[in-house]
Formats: C-alpha cells, structure tokens, sequence
C-alpha cells in the first residue's frame, strides 16, 4: 500500500502535558489560533470525542471532511478520505518533566491513490509547519 508522510516532527513545547492537552482537545476553537483553518463545523453539539465529525475549513475556502479517531490526553488522531485514499493526522503529547512536553505533530496519507498528493506535499507541510510553530510559540510567550 502506498503511503506518503506530510509531517512527522517532534517538538518541545514549554508547557505542562495538562496543559498542552487542555488547547489541543478543544477542537472548536482551534481556528482562534491555528493559521490557515478558518473554520471547524461540528456536525453535532455533543461532546467532542471518537466519532465526533466535523469539516474543516481551510484557506481559501478549502472545505474538509473529518472525524475524530482517537481522543485521550496523550494523542488526538482525526483524518477522512475516500475509497482508496485515507488522511490520518496526529498529535502525540508526551511529558518531560512538570513544565515541559514534547509534541509529536505526524500527518499522512495511504491507500492507492496516495500519490495523487505529491504535487501538494510542499504546501500541506508548510501549513502543518506553521500549525507546529504556533502552538510552540504561544507557550514561549508565557
């Protein structure tokens, strides 16, 4: 099977697990800080949480269906896809000590029609670069 890794970095973030968790879980507010997502439209108003779908709204307009995979403080798994193509994107929290954590930000995509995404790599990098260093920098200001 054809697979194809956007993103794979590990960051420290100078903040407590806890507290890296408690911005990451709370999906509806990512486009208040993450650059680049204008929007996330939950299909429900029940907790986030496996299964919770939305569609993420990327600039200019990009509109992306997703669902929730996994949901537990140390790692938040969501992605979609369609037949012969799967987009699962990660982040995985592990503590350092009391206030530090490394993040594990990992995108990528399977199935055999994959490599349809190769002339896009740069730029979803790029976007999930910048996603990486946002979260980073907002606990670098205190």
């Amino acid at each position: 099977m054809s697979k194809r890794t956007w993103i794979d970095e590990t960051v420290t973030v100078r903040t407590s697990a806890e507290q890296l968790y408690a911005l990451l879980k709370d999906m509806d507010a990512w486009p208040s800080w993450c650059p680049g997502l204008d929007a996330m439209k939950r299909k429900d108003t029940a907790p986030v949480g496996v299964g919770t779908r939305f569609v993420m709204v990327l600039r200019p307009g990009i509109r992306l269906p997703t669902q929730v995979y996994t949901y537990q403080p140390d790692h938040l798994v969501w992605g979609g896809g369609s037949p012969g193509f799967v987009v699962r994107h990660s982040f995985e929290i592990r503590p350092i000590d009391a206030t530090s954590c490394t993040l594990r930000h990992l995108e990528y995509a399977t199935g055999p029609f994959a490599f349809f995404s190769i002339p896009f790599e740069r730029l979803i990098y790029a976007h999930d670069h910048r996603w990486t260093k946002t979260i980073v920098a907002r606990f670098e200001q205190g």
